[in-house]
């Protein structure tokens, strides 16, 4: 079985991603944020090596290190590494700001 990782160096240099395809690495200062077709998931929960091409995840680090937090959006995913970093692993600040955001002005 091919080698896979959530490695953010090991990534930059080739070795396939642990829950999907990547499509881009973005990085924003000491924020990268890992952008990819995640892998299908049978009915019955099995994970398959085959990708969901009509799906975006984001996987989310700060300075290079693994948050263990993917996202549905790049915005989410940013406001994930500010929280992170802001607040530390057990943060929930990103979970508000992006409610605040879809919340209709009054």
């Amino acid at each position: 079985m091919k080698e896979t990782t959530t490695d953010l160096w090991k990534l930059k240099k080739g070795v396939s991603f642990t829950w999907g395809g990547i499509i881009k690495i973005h990085a924003i200062g000491i924020y990268s944020v890992v952008e990819f077709h995640p892998r299908k998931v049978t009915r019955k929960g099995m994970v398959t090596n085959q990708l969901e091409y009509r799906r975006k995840q984001y996987h989310s680090y700060v300075y290079q290190k693994d948050t263990h937090t993917s996202y549905n959006s790049l915005e989410a995913a940013m406001a994930g590494c500010i929280a992170y970093a802001f607040e530390g692993v057990n943060h929930h600040a990103d979970y508000y700001f992006m409610r605040m955001l879809k919340e209709p002005r009054k």
